[in-house]
């Protein structure tokens, strides 16, 4: 969120309106949003499979830790 934050304030600041600057951080703001879909979702599988097969489930010991 501060590098999108900073790349808009460097962009409005310096009075530059290239196109390739604003497509850089429309393409950021983007990839920032489907990177926290994907964590959200995958936070809720992980719930959704833990609250169905008991905490823990799943995870395996190292070898030779039985």
């Amino acid at each position: 969120m501060f590098l999108l934050s900073a790349q808009i304030i460097r962009l409005v600041d310096s009075g530059e309106n290239s196109a390739w600057h604003w497509f850089g951080v429309a393409v950021f703001a983007v990839l920032m949003g489907a990177a926290v879909v994907s964590v959200v979702k995958a936070d809720r599988a992980i719930r959704s499979f833990e609250a169905e097969n008991g905490r823990d489930a799943g995870r395996q010991r190292p070898v030779g830790d039985r």
